[in-house]
């Protein structure tokens, strides 16, 4: 027996659903066989899905794929194969592999199993906490993940993970796939006061694949304080804090959430990291498809402000040469007759204060006879 099921989509309920069937001959020619038409089922949020079960198919290699008309065009599904052996082979291993790292709340993605060997013939089952696979059996299923609750206090991993787990024949492996999108930043005051600081979106290639230019898109960047209370950003705390796009992909581009140097917003996530208060972002993203509103959030991300730790270095200076200079000027120091040498190299100073102002004088003093000292500089 097996099953083919179309994850929830928008269909209207007169659409007309039927599956199409192929099998491969021994000649390794097509035959065509009789479609069959199945029913949709509506979800609790006026979505449909359909499952299509096969059973007494004979040995061989088979085909199907379901087709949803309405409206006058036809939608299809992927092409599903099917092959039926004459004796079961069991799973010896498993191994899942989900098509992304980084999944968003309410989205669709893919998650694959690979067994050992290949051919084996036992199902593979999926079950996890705040997952929803379809169908819930199959090598290749779809899953939607539930908004994690929490804050990614991670600068490495974008999102609150999240597990993934599929068994067969007893046997478990494990997929972990983050939640959200989000990392979480650190930086000091003095780089944000020099330059402001942008935050990035991971994981919006999928969604743009499957989404592509057919939303508008409306997005909002929020923060909460220490007591999880979400806040709008003002215009004079950051740029691009919400607005409308067809193009996700521009969230890291054009639409990239900027706070500006001289942002007050700074020193709200400043004060929050000295008293060692959560603060953190979220950005939420609402689509509207006939009708229907489709929600994806973040993850909340924390946000640290540093105070300031920056020093003043010099870290290269040049090598001045001088040519027929007399030796008594050499010993005395004498500046009477000024002379130009030349200088090789770099002059390199670090200054990462939040208040830089300094000055640097170099200067070749006399040689007392004890000493051979050629140059001493003066930083400050």
């Amino acid at each position: 027996m097996y099953k083919q099921q179309v994850a929830p989509i928008i269909w209207p309920s007169s659409a007309r659903i039927t599956v199409n069937h192929w099998s491969l001959k021994s000649d390794n020619t097509w035959l065509k066989e009789p479609s069959t038409t199945v029913k949709s089922n509506t979800t609790i949020n006026g979505l449909h899905d359909t499952t299509y079960t096969a059973s007494g198919l004979p040995v061989g290699v088979h085909y199907s794929q379901m087709a949803v008309t309405y409206f006058g065009s036809t939608y299809y599904s992927e092409l599903a194969m099917i092959t039926v052996v004459e004796k079961e082979t069991p799973a010896t291993a498993i191994d899942i592999q989900p098509n992304t790292s980084v999944v968003f709340a309410n989205a669709d993605y893919r998650v694959q199993a690979n067994l050992t060997p290949v051919n084996s013939t036992s199902p593979v089952s999926w079950a996890s906490p705040n997952v929803t696979y379809l169908p819930t059996t199959g090598r290749v299923v779809r899953f939607k993940t539930n908004e994690i609750a929490g804050i990614n206090e991670s600068t490495e991993q974008a999102g609150l993970p999240l597990t993934l787990t599929g068994q067969t024949n007893g046997l478990q492996d494990n997929a972990t796939v983050y939640v959200g999108g989000l990392k979480a930043l650190t930086t000091s005051e003095e780089a944000t006061r020099q330059s402001g600081f942008t935050w990035s979106v991971a994981g919006l290639t999928p969604l743009v694949e499957q989404y592509q230019t057919d939303y508008e898109w409306r997005y909002k960047w929020v923060y909460y304080d220490a007591q999880n209370i979400a806040h709008d950003f003002t215009a004079d705390q950051a740029l691009n804090a919400s607005g409308q796009i067809t193009n996700l992909a521009e969230l890291n581009t054009t639409k990239q959430l900027l706070i500006p140097k001289n942002s007050s917003f700074i020193e709200l996530a400043k004060k929050a990291t000295e008293n060692k208060q959560p603060f953190s972002v979220k950005l939420t993203l609402t689509a509207n498809k006939d009708g229907n509103e489709l929600t994806i959030p973040t993850n909340q991300a924390r946000l640290q402000v540093t105070a300031p730790i920056g020093k003043l270095a010099l870290k290269q200076v040049p090598t001045f040469a001088f040519t027929d200079v007399p030796i008594e000027q050499i010993y005395t120091g004498n500046a009477a007759t000024p002379l130009k040498p030349t200088a090789t190299g770099n002059l390199e100073i670090s200054d990462t204060r939040l208040n830089q102002n300094w000055h640097l004088q170099a200067q070749r003093p006399p040689s007392p006879p004890e000493k051979t000292s050629l140059l001493e500089h003066h930083f400050a």
